[in-house]
């Protein structure tokens, strides 16, 4: 879909976001100083820019990222989940350190970023293939008794006991 309106975009997106009367940059190098002239929400027919600020709770975030590279989102399987596309290579350090991040702001389950340390990559399913169909049915059966596999699905629940425990320890002390 090709969002032309403040009324083609998502109803959370008009709910949830601010809206101002601002001026941006012209090069996305440069930063843009938001002054107390122009950074007074404003209604959304009145507004030339949308903020990441929650009209709802203060010092809150949704994030919104201007990309300047190709990227495509396409639904998955499971209603209101998406698989973002990204046409840029980067290195496995630089990987590693993104889905970390995007794990620990909550931008994606914690199995992304442990499945990425287990085997050096994430996957998607295709368009088209759910979650138990046919296909990944045929697939599971070729691999079933299979050793290596029972041997990674064991890894993959001490894993995610380590991620629950650093969870629970975090919410028991959030400064850690």
């Amino acid at each position: 879909m090709q969002y032309q309106t403040w009324s083609d975009l998502p109803q959370w997106v008009r709910m949830n976001h601010q809206t101002h009367r601002r001026v941006l940059s012209e090069n996305s190098d440069e930063a843009v100083k938001v002054t107390p002239n122009n950074s007074k929400p404003d209604s959304p027919s009145r507004s030339t820019v949308i903020s990441s600020k929650s009209r709802v709770y203060d010092h809150l975030h949704r994030p919104m990222i201007d990309l300047d590279l190709d990227a495509a989102l396409v639904p998955s399987s499971t209603p209101g989940h998406n698989h973002l596309y990204i046409n840029r290579p980067i290195d496995e350090k630089q990987y590693e350190r993104l889905l970390f991040v995007m794990r620990d702001c909550g931008l994606v389950q914690p199995g992304v970023y442990n499945s990425f340390k287990l085997n050096q990559e994430t996957s998607l399913r295709i368009p088209g293939v759910s979650k138990g169909g046919p296909l990944e049915l045929e697939v599971r059966q070729e691999f079933e008794g299979d050793a290596e596999v029972n041997e990674l699905k064991k890894k993959i629940k001490e894993l995610q006991d380590q991620v629950e425990n650093i969870q629970s320890i975090k919410k028991i002390n959030p400064f850690l």
